[in-house]
């Protein structure tokens, strides 16, 4: 750099910021101190990269394990064991929320498989015992005709008895098979005139006292054979009640958006502590009567399975000695040509 004097000198002034070595010797053989300077911040600068690459390295590992083991968790199905929090990197901790969604639907999809393991179980417990009664009457009263001592009236009561409980043997055995079917296959739904369905229930029913009403206009959403089905097996127990009035009420009216079906009777009515369990298969409320109908307790679990299959469920109403009401809502269809040729 230049400075100028008082008395008009120029002096340039020139710095070497260079510390040379004390030893002239030296200064010929020895990088000078500011090359000295650079290399130590070059090998410190790389210290501390490796330094914080070290150190974020395990900070990483021990977030990766967290996800790890958290994964492995819900492989093993072992959601109680796994921590699905405390991640610190924002992707990892987003990653363990989703695994935690993943171990809830697992746990809820774990849950419902051991209830119908468990439903399947029962079922099949009171298939057995269901099934027991019949078959021991009919080896009993086989071996009774096989011997041959029998006169002619208790060989007929003994043929009765047989047909009696071949024919209950067979219903269980259809009413068990359409249930099946109908979880496995599913059901397409068509545009249905409630008329019509009540119509087909009055004709499979020749011995039951059935009033129907149901407006020309009521179309709903279901399965014609299906929704007829549903009516015959509520009418059927509806009339095994002992309607008072000697009949079973259908009807359907209006419900804003929805048809309202219901079907009633005057007879002996369902205590209150027996209406949520109606629709579980074999329950029967009265064993004695149903055994005496031919009853299976199956009917009622395919009504519930139908009514499902259509979007809707079965609501009871009763009270002892007065009658059941049993409701069903299906959703409104437009009448069009499938539906209007329905008789």
């Amino acid at each position: 750099m230049t400075s100028k004097l008082q008395d008009g000198t120029v002096c340039l002034l020139q710095f070497d910021y260079a510390v040379p070595y004390a030893d002239p010797a030296l200064r010929g053989v020895l990088p000078d101190m500011q090359t000295v300077h650079c290399i130590l911040g070059i090998l410190l600068l790389v210290g501390a990269v490796v330094w914080s690459t070290h150190r974020t390295g395990r900070f990483l590992t021990r977030e990766t394990e967290k996800l790890t083991a958290a994964a492995q968790a819900v492989a093993r199905k072992d959601l109680d064991s796994a921590v699905f929090s405390g991640a610190k990197v924002r992707e990892y901790e987003s990653a363990l929320q989703a695994l935690q969604t993943m171990g809830d639907e697992l746990t809820g999809s774990l849950q419902k498989q051991w209830d119908m393991e468990q439903r399947q179980r029962e079922q099949i417990i009171q298939l057995s015992h269901k099934l027991k009664t019949p078959l021991t009457s009919l080896i009993g009263y086989a071996d009774l005709l096989r011997g041959g001592t029998l006169d002619a009236e208790r060989r007929r009561t003994a043929v009765e008895a047989l047909y009696h409980e071949s024919a209950r043997l067979e219903s269980l055995s259809q009413q068990l098979l359409a249930l099946n079917g109908l979880q496995a296959d599913g059901v397409v739904l068509r545009p249905v005139r409630v008329a019509a369905a009540f119509a087909d229930a009055v004709r499979s029913l020749p011995d039951v006292v059935l009033d129907c009403d149901a407006p020309a206009e009521a179309v709903v959403l279901a399965d014609r054979v299906l929704l007829a089905d549903l009516v015959r097996n509520l009418a059927l127990n509806a009339w095994h009640a002992g309607p008072q009035d000697g009949a079973v009420h259908l009807r359907c009216t209006d419900a804003g958006e929805c048809w309202r079906l219901t079907v009633q009777d005057t007879g002996c009515g369902i205590p209150a502590e027996a209406l949520p369990h109606l629709t579980e298969p074999f329950y029967r409320v009265d064993k004695a009567r149903a055994r005496a109908n031919g009853g299976s307790g199956v009917g009622l679990a395919l009504c519930a399975q139908i009514a499902e299959a259509f979007g809707t469920q079965m609501t009871f109403a009763s009270r002892v000695g007065e009658g059941t009401t049993v409701t069903i809502l299906l959703q409104k269809e437009a009448e069009h040509e499938e539906a209007a040729q329905q008789q």
